[in-house]
């Protein structure tokens, strides 16, 4: 039977396979959740992949960050002689902190090759259209619960063309045990189960900054991984700073110098007092960055620039200079990795509110089938804190314990006890313990995904705190700046060899502890320079520093109460020195003391803590 739709001619066949696996995705999740139910078949049993992208395996060059365990799994179903070689070509890198660094691309080639080594002839391998955006989902891909069934458009199976003409794809159905969505953010099996929109619950709070960017380059020539990873400077709390570093036995002296936050706000329209925040990772030939991004920022050279001045938060220079752009051919393949090697994403976080579906007909454990939704389709990912690839892999390991309980030779004794005294059947009782300890993860990552996001918006909230401070107190800053400039000059006009009076001492005295706080909080003094002499407004304690200022001038004046006593046997040239400096310093302490009053009133409407002149609140 044929019928149109759209452009494409459909060929609908009668003939329904049953496979022990269906996967729904073939990027890395759908791909090892291929090579885990595959290890699980017995003979005569089969899976089937369903992709729609086989022609752009390896194309993704966004590098992961995977933990320990996620590791030890992958070798687990990849075999160690595939790690030690990807190893040994750099293509995957081990970390200080017991974790891993891989591309995305790299990681889908990995798998890829381990499921032709080991398929056989029990995987079918068939290759589905990319449903368009502006498509129904429903046109590619249906579920029939009852039946067991998934029914999609297809055009290839294990490399063969299905339809009679170029364009051709085939209505081609097939019956699953398991079901596993795969899918990403696009969650076609989803929809597919009757939500015209999917019953997704945004479960955290939106992230200050929605916009994010990611960008790969290629790394200069003989840098390796491991040493642009030992060459990276990992920004404080307070924001990136120009650093010098001498060379060592492994380095070259080098330089880490920001872009300042006024260049970011010129050349990029960044708005945030903040620095936006970024992430580098190294694997094989490539460097990585995933940071913030300026909402307005449109023209994809514009784009490139903000990747590479970003990195400069980490990365010397001169190494930034020699990266190279990844090469790509004119190709179809090549024109898609042009177009993923820099790209803009919107994170809206939350979770599809089921971790599977229990399909078929139940009330026996031979016709229940069941759908798991995993990674992206199940939940939304935020990269900064390691999820992604990384959740939708332990989510394979839980399917994989699943299988393995369930083919435990216990497993069949307590199916036919089960059977006979109606207790929870064996499948029953492993999807609700899958399903708990899917939950405890997802609900863990939530959890790092809210503490992530709660420290990014009170870096955000204290940088424009400072911000507003530093405004407020701009001017009482500057005359505190100018009255140590001239004390240094005074102080450095002085005899080498103190006099027998104290008042000399009582200069330097005053100089030494105001030149202390001076580079205590230097970062406060260098935003009177402007946004072209900081990185962030983080770091910018004006508070703290005009309390200290404030404590310095009371334990100056609760030593040396009396400028008289302080001159007495001076001559009056050096008494009216010294007299003028002390009057100042009264007259600093005042001010200071009124603009802290001042602050501490904005703090309170802030619903801060005030802060005296003892120190931090």
């Amino acid at each position: 039977m044929k019928h149109e739709r759209g452009s494409h001619q459909v060929v609908q066949t009668d003939h329904v396979p049953y496979y022990h696996t269906v996967i729904v995705g073939g990027g890395p999740i759908g791909l090892l959740g291929a090579i885990t139910a595959l290890s699980h078949c017995k003979p005569g049993e089969k899976i089937a992949l369903l992709a729609d992208r086989i022609d752009e395996l390896g194309i993704r060059q966004q590098v992961l960050w995977l933990q320990q365990d996620v590791y030890d799994y992958i070798e687990k179903m990849v075999g160690p002689d595939f790690m030690r070689k990807y190893t040994a070509d750099g293509a995957i890198i081990k970390d200080e902190n017991d974790g891993y660094y891989i591309t995305t691309g790299t990681l889908e080639k990995l798998f890829y090759a381990t499921l032709e080594k080991n398929r056989g002839g029990a995987c079918d391998i068939i290759e589905t259209p990319k449903i368009p955006a502006t498509a129904v989902s429903s046109d590619y891909l249906n579920i029939e619960k009852k039946r067991s069934m998934i029914i999609v458009q297809a055009l290839r199976q294990n490399g063969e063309k299905l339809g009679l003409n170029p364009g051709e794809f085939v209505s081609k159905a097939l019956c699953y045990k398991y079901l596993i969505a795969a899918d990403g953010a696009k969650r076609s099996v989803a929809r597919a189960l009757g939500e015209k929109d999917i019953l997704f619950e945004t479960t955290q709070e939106p992230l200050h900054h929605t916009k994010h960017i990611v960008a790969s380059f290629k790394l200069p020539e003989g840098i390796s991984p491991q040493m642009c990873n030992m060459m990276k400077v990992h920004p404080g709390d307070e924001g990136p700073e120009k650093v010098h570093l001498p060379a060592d036995k492994w380095l070259d002296e080098r330089v880490i110098d920001p872009t300042s936050l006024g260049a970011l706000r010129e050349r990029y329209g960044w708005t945030s007092h903040t620095r936006p925040y970024s992430q580098i990772y190294t694997a094989g030939d490539v460097v990585y960055i995933g940071a913030e991004m300026p909402e307005n920022l449109k023209d994809t050279e514009q784009r490139k620039a903000y990747a590479l001045d970003l990195m400069g938060d980490q990365l010397p220079r001169d190494v930034i200079a020699r990266m190279k752009e990844i090469p790509c051919d004119d190709s179809a393949y090549g024109q898609k990795m042009a177009q993923l090697k820099l790209s803009v994403f919107d994170i809206n976080l939350g979770d599809v509110n089921f971790t599977l579906e229990v399909t078929g007909v139940t009330d026996e454990e031979e016709t229940t089938s069941v759908i798991f939704f995993m990674g992206d389709a199940r939940k939304n990912p935020l990269y900064t804190t390691g999820t992604g690839v990384q959740t939708g892999i332990r989510e394979v390991m839980k399917f994989d314990e699943l299988l393995a309980n369930l083919e435990a030779p216990q497993a069949s004794a307590s199916a036919s006890a089960s059977a006979a005294d109606e207790r929870p059947s064996v499948l029953a009782l492993s999807l609700a313990k899958y399903h708990a300890e899917v939950r405890w993860i997802l609900d863990d990552i939530a959890l790092k995904q809210d503490q992530w996001i709660a420290g990014r918006k009170e870096k955000e909230a204290k940088a424009t705190q400072n911000f507003l401070f530093f405004s407020q107190s701009e001017e009482q800053i500057r005359k505190i700046s100018a009255f140590i400039k001239k004390l240094d000059a005074e102080v450095n006009s002085l005899p080498k060899i103190d006099d027998s009076s104290a008042a000399p001492s009582f200069l330097r005295l005053v100089n030494r502890k105001l030149n202390d706080l001076r580079e205590t909080y230097k970062k406060v003094f260098q935003c009177c320079k402007g946004e072209t002499h900081i990185t962030s407004y983080n770091g910018v304690h004006v508070k703290a520093m005009l309390a200290d200022v404030l404590n310095i001038c009371e334990s100056i004046f609760l030593e040396t109460p009396s400028v008289d006593r302080l001159t007495a046997g001076t001559q009056d040239s050096t008494k009216t020195v010294v007299a003028e400096y002390y009057q100042e310093l009264q007259g600093l302490a005042d001010a200071t003391r009124a603009k802290l009053h001042e602050l501490d009133e904005i703090s309170e409407d802030l619903g801060d803590e005030p802060l005296n002149a003892q120190g931090l609140n």
